[in-house]
């Protein structure tokens, strides 16, 4: 039986590796049962310890995981399928290239789901799209991933990027803001967030611009030069782009330089929509931490069955539906019911009827959810989270930490009788370039 090798796993390209690839898709074939891996960053068995900040999505996506497992295996059992969800442990990005080897390898996957923490999606989907296998990202918004060269086999649970800018810039304009100060990273990601930003503004902010703009180093220890240069462009509202810790460092400092007043918004990633970081904002920045946030998915959700899936959720594991943990189970539950629908759990199948029209899916957000044929990012709706400023925190009752924000709103908004692919798609970036399905 054909079991590719760790140097194949890496080089396997072009039309002479994927030839030398049919075996590892017949494998697939004749396999009884469906494997579908996934590789988090998780604090895992009877420890508690987190080794890492990435821990809290990465056990909320292994969370998730588990919980689909459950569900989706009984439905599967009822069925006479074979359905198990492999768990694979990521804390570094060369811990997550090992196990997503293994995975493959060893065990038999036949999808990936993962993408937690800086890098990592990036390595599992370079593995991925050499063994011809699908990988579902559910952790990194890099709109590089979605880019105009195709991933064939890679797809987007996570939001991208531009989704997310394209709603901060259209929440910002419905409250007025027409001045904004961007705060982004002195590196090519940051320019080009910074520049992302600029044209959701452009497009999205109510004839709004960006009145001034400010690069900095991570881990930066002191912003006086950032906060006197927002004094001088007289904003009405902060857009900080840079990674989670240094938004809460600057939020903290500007309040001691005259800034207590102006409101900010802040790029999400799959740390700061967690509710232990939002507690941790809330803490260390008490004046300026932001009041609206942005996230895929919010645990106080109840619409489209979103309140059954969180309160099943919270009664399993006692922890908040954060957003990797609803994107982990139904990137499960979009691949099982793939699988279940072409009959084959064929590689090559699955992304043939992924970009297909006909592929539209129950996410729990309404209607209208397929991935875009041009970069496979799932179209969904974005969620306005509010900060409740006043609620206790405390770390052992689940209900207060749920309690600490409230879904407020979700973009772009509905209009009755509208076309709904049209209108998720005004949020993003459209086709450009290589086009990866029909």
């Amino acid at each position: 039986m054909f079991k590719p090798s760790r140097r194949q796993l890496l080089a396997a390209g072009g039309a002479a590796a994927s030839a030398s690839l049919i075996p590892f898709a017949a494998r697939a074939q004749e396999s009884q049962r469906i494997h579908i891996a996934t590789v988090f960053p998780a604090a895992t068995g009877l420890s508690t310890v987190r080794t890492s900040i990435n821990d809290y999505p990465g056990t909320g996506g292994r969370n998730g995981a588990i919980l689909a497992e459950s569900i989706i295996g009984q439905a599967a059992a009822g069925a006479g399928h074979g359905f198990d969800v492999l768990l694979g442990s990521s804390p570094s990005t060369e811990a997550a290239i090992r196990a997503t080897e293994r995975l493959i390898e060893a065990q038999g996957a036949v999808a990936i789901v993962g993408g937690v923490g800086a890098g990592q999606a990036e390595v599992i989907s370079d593995i991925c799209e050499a063994v011809r296998i699908p990988f579902f990202n559910v952790g990194s918004q890099n709109d590089a991933l979605r880019g105009d060269s195709c991933r064939r086999y890679t797809f987007h649970i996570e939001p991208s990027a531009a989704m997310y800018l394209d709603a901060i810039a259209t929440w910002g304009a419905s409250q007025g803001y027409r001045r904004w100060f961007v705060l982004h990273e002195n590196n090519p990601e940051g320019e080009r967030l910074r520049a992302r930003a600029v044209a959701a503004i452009e497009r999205h902010g109510a004839g709004g611009e960006v009145a001034a703009a400010a690069g900095v180093d991570i881990e930066q220890p002191v912003y006086v030069n950032e906060a006197n240069a927002i004094g001088r462009a007289e904003a009405d509202v902060l857009l900080l782009l840079v990674n989670p810790i240094d938004q809460i460092a600057f939020l903290n400092q500007i309040e001691t330089f005259g800034h207590g007043d102006l409101p900010s918004l802040t790029f999400p990633d799959a740390i700061s929509q967690t509710r232990d970081y939002i507690a941790s904002a809330r803490l260390y920045a008490q004046i300026n931490n932001p009041r609206y946030r942005f996230a895929a998915w919010d645990s106080t959700m109840t619409a489209n069955g979103a309140g059954a899936f969180n309160e099943t959720f919270v009664n399993r594991w006692s922890e908040p539906a954060d957003p990797t943990g609803w994107a982990a189970y139904h990137a499960i539950k979009i691949l099982y019911e793939t699988i279940v629908t072409i009959n084959s759990n064929d590689p090559d199948a699955i992304v043939d009827y992924l970009e297909s029209p006909e592929a539209v899916f129950d996410v729990l957000k309404g209607p209208g959810v397929s991935f875009r044929p041009w970069d496979h990012q799932l179209r969904q709706p974005i969620e306005v989270i509010r900060v409740d400023q006043e609620v206790a925190w405390v770390r052992a009752e689940v209900q207060t930490r749920i309690a600490i924000a409230q879904v407020e709103a979700e973009l772009p908004a509905a209009v009755a009788g509208d076309d709904v692919v049209a209108r998720l798609d005004t949020f993003g970036d459209g086709p450009g370039g290589a086009v990866c399905g029909p």
